[in-house]
């Protein structure tokens, strides 16, 4: 008969959210399972290209924004913890984000989020293209401008816990949707 392991959370995605909530609720006595359909850190997260950009992202302001900014903040110290705890460096790092307009549709898109932004207070700044390529020399030719949001950083988030699964106190299984049947909830 095969064994049967139980857990107090089943984490659905092995991104950064759902790698990060496994390791915390590890950390607070709780067995958790991340189940992932692909390889671990690379799907969303991997497309995100480690941006923690907030700002960039919004289109209004909104409680989720508020939240983004509030989780953003925590990051430094989650950054530094991962790190001592099992010795994922994830390269935190503060150089901002640069949001180009190609087109006139970006245009329009870039205004607006400048218009709100700055009407806001936030931290924002608006670049001709010949500022941006003293940043940036490589920049696309069809660069028009840009907005800068200076508070924004980065990393470079892709771990594989395949090797690292028991130094973090994770359990992680890959799974197919007709699998997912297997896996009980233990009530």
């Amino acid at each position: 008969m095969e064994s049967e392991k139980t857990f107090d959370a089943a984490i659905i995605g092995g991104g950064v959210i759902g790698c990060a909530t496994a390791w915390r609720l590890a950390q607070a006595g709780l067995r958790a399972v991340i189940i992932e359909r692909g390889k671990t850190g690379r799907e969303a997260s991997y497309a995100a290209g480690g941006m923690l950009a907030p700002f960039a992202e919004a289109d209004q302001p909104s409680h989720f924004l508020e939240l983004s900014v509030a989780s953003r903040a925590l990051y430094p110290q989650f950054s530094l913890d991962l790190h001592e705890a099992v010795g994922i460096d994830v390269e935190y790092r503060t150089e901002g984000t640069l949001y180009l307009s190609l087109t006139p549709a970006d245009d329009e898109e870039l205004e607006r989020r400048w218009e709100w932004q700055r009407g806001a207070g936030l931290k924002i700044t608006r670049l001709d293209a010949a500022a941006v390529r003293k940043l940036e020399p490589l920049v696309s030719e069809s660069l028009r401008w840009a907005l800068e949001f200076p508070d924004d950083p980065a990393c470079d988030f892709s771990p594989d816990f395949g090797g690292g699964d028991a130094d973090a106190g994770l359990s992680s299984y890959k799974v197919t949707p007709p699998s997912t049947s297997s896996l009980r909830w233990r009530e």
